[in-house]
């Protein structure tokens, strides 16, 4: 027994098949025939499967992008009162909220459109995840805050114990931490 198998080899050799009949080795290369196309047909099967993985996140982006603009058609007409379309009184009444979260940042939004300005806002320009966008309603801080004092909504705030002096919010860098990130 001079010849060992080494683990991993297969057990028929080439003598084997030599020495094989016909129709043993017309019934290996059936078998090998079979196992080829069974491989290409899954093989064609993961490439379909990726062919749907991506078209579905290309109408997924384009879904995020319509709702996006559509959102943003919504901000710009909405006059961010109270009262609906019907005849407005002399009181101006806004329908917006001032709120202070926990690492004492404070943001007012539209209980309507959902807008949110936040200190840094201009009527030019919104800072969101660190880059400056444009201020498609031309309502900067300064006019969102006016609004917040003309409104008959209180003010909310996060449940937390001030010190005297709050710590400062850590910088988030949104490019490292990606697209699900939130912010607030």
């Amino acid at each position: 027994m001079s010849d060992q198998q080494k683990p991993g080899t297969p057990a028929v050799t080439s003598a084997a098949v030599n020495a094989a009949s016909p129709s043993d080795s017309a019934t290996l290369q059936m078998l090998v025939q079979l196992l080829l196309a069974e491989r290409q047909e899954a093989l064609l099967e993961r490439e379909e499967k990726k062919k749907a993985a991506q078209a579905r996140n290309e109408q997924q982006q384009k879904n995020a992008e319509y709702a996006e603009q559509d959102t943003i058609n919504i901000q710009k007409i909405c006059s961010h009162r109270k009262g609906g379309k019907g005849l407005k009184g002399p009181k101006v009444d806004y329908a917006v909220s001032f709120h202070t979260f926990v690492n004492s940042e404070s943001a007012i939004r539209c209980l309507i459109c959902k807008m949110k300005w936040k200190n840094t806002d201009t009527p030019e320009f919104l800072m969101r995840r660190g880059k400056k966008v444009e201020n498609h309603t031309g309502i900067g801080w300064k006019d969102a805050y006016r609004m917040v004092t003309e409104s008959s909504n209180t003010a909310t705030s996060s449940e937390v114990k001030l010190v005297a002096s709050p710590e400062a919010a850590p910088k988030v860098d949104f490019e490292k931490v990606g697209r699900s990130a939130v912010e607030i």
